[in-house]
């Protein structure tokens, strides 16, 4: 947590000049033919430790299978205005090439954002965005279901989202209580510092509360083993789908 504090205070562009050396410094390391990361579209000769960190981009399993997700589902295309909520580094860049000016990329306070809202407040109108993607980010918001009627409003009919959080797949009902207010409580009892509750396997009725159709997708597993292996994904990883109806 001290170390997110110093990383806002740094002068974006600075930070941004420093990750940007870092992870060309990590791509000489890390040089090499055996595994390719499909966001940052570069070779390697291995993911960074068991978590599969690429090192030129700083994806992790989900982001790559969102991306092969993504391409496959035909819906990197341009001519969509997409929102992002907290992003991750490459797949900002990603994203950005592929749709340019249409891309809001954003979050309530970092650096490597280009807008700065409330998840919960969402400055733009009703039906705005033809394609929202949320990962890992309402287990850090207070009021979660707010922060999804949110995201429900400004995506269009028709539109698409995929809105994905950490969930115990082993628990019923999710663990949120009141009285884990600090970071040492929410460590010790959430697993994170900043998470504010862990899901059950509920989550999925405050997604059709908010008015999604959801759907989860096993799409690592259509693809084919090598294609696993080259590009560091996990198999448990799930696509989590939200549609808004016509």
């Amino acid at each position: 947590m001290i170390k997110e504090k110093i990383r806002y205070c740094i002068p974006q562009s600075l930070f941004r000049s420093f990750k940007r050396v870092k992870l060309a410094f990590q791509c000489m390391l890390w040089r090499g033919n055996a595994v390719y990361c499909p966001v940052c579209q570069r070779r390697y000769r291995s993911f960074i430790s068991d978590a599969a960190y690429c090192p030129g981009c700083q994806s992790l399993s989900r982001h790559r299978l969102l991306v092969k997700y993504l391409e496959a589902g035909g819906l990197c295309q341009t001519g969509q205005r997409v929102l992002d909520i907290g992003p991750n580094w490459g797949l900002k860049k990603y994203f950005g090439k592929v749709w340019g000016n249409d891309y809001y990329c954003s979050d309530l306070c970092s650096p490597e954002a280009d807008y700065h809202f409330n998840i919960q407040n969402i400055p733009y109108a009703e039906g705005y965005f033809d394609g929202i993607i949320c990962y890992h980010v309402l287990e850090h918001c207070d009021n979660d279901d707010k922060a999804l009627a949110e995201l429900y409003r400004v995506l269009k009919p028709g539109g698409w989202a995929i809105i994905e959080v950490p969930y115990d797949k082993k628990r019923m009902v999710t663990f949120e209580e009141d009285w884990i207010n600090t970071p040492q409580l929410r460590l010790e009892h959430y697993g994170q510092q900043d998470h504010v509750r862990i899901y059950g396997r509920d989550f999925v009725d405050k997604y059709k509360a908010a008015g999604f159709e959801f759907e989860l997708i096993d799409f690592a597993n259509i693809l084919d083993e090598s294609s696993i292996a080259e590009n560091g994904l996990q198999i448990s990883e799930l696509i989590f789908r939200c549609l808004k109806g016509e």
